[in-house]
């Protein structure tokens, strides 16, 4: 969800407000992924249909077991795509949209990331035009990337960006 507000921010133009971008395991559009996972479980569509609302499993929260997911945020959603228009088949990467900044960016992502596929970061990186862009992938990273390593490898990027 970071890299998908960071990406929406950035486009707004607010070029004297931002001095680096850094997007860790990104998921632009990743409600899409979400309302794609509720329509493919009867159950957990039949709870959206009824309630307007859903509890999908994660294993992010030990009390819960699951996160809430309302229909109004999924369809409010559809109007700040990144990645993909309305008019694309559902969760496509495939739209034409580029973004120039001017500004380093850095995206890192997890090959073994099970939550939000890799390819994500790589569409991201695509859509971006700057003079500085590096998109790094953790061949053994998942989507937390909180081991020490990893850690590592995010705070150096960040150096980067800041440039200290």
């Amino acid at each position: 969800m970071g890299a998908w507000i960071m990406t929406l921010l950035a486009k707004e133009d607010r070029q004297d407000r931002i001095g680096g971008l850094l997007g860790i395991a990104s998921a632009p559009d990743f409600t899409c992924l979400i309302k794609e996972s509720i329509q493919n479980n009867a159950a957990l569509s039949s709870q959206m249909n009824r309630k307007a609302y859903c509890h999908v499993p994660t294993e992010y929260d030990n009390v819960t077991g699951y996160y809430r997911i309302y229909k109004e945020v999924l369809e409010e959603a559809k109007t700040h795509m990144i990645l993909q228009s309305s008019s694309e088949s559902p969760c496509s990467l495939s739209s034409a949209i580029e973004f120039d900044f001017d500004y380093p960016v850095r995206l890192l992502h997890g090959k073994k990331d099970v939550d939000i596929p890799y390819e994500y970061s790589e569409a991201l990186f695509s859509k971006i035009k700057s003079p500085d862009k590096e998109l790094i992938f953790l061949n053994d990273g998942d989507h937390r990337l909180s081991k020490p390593d990893e850690i590592e490898i995010i705070l150096k990027s960040l150096k980067d960006i800041i440039q200290i």
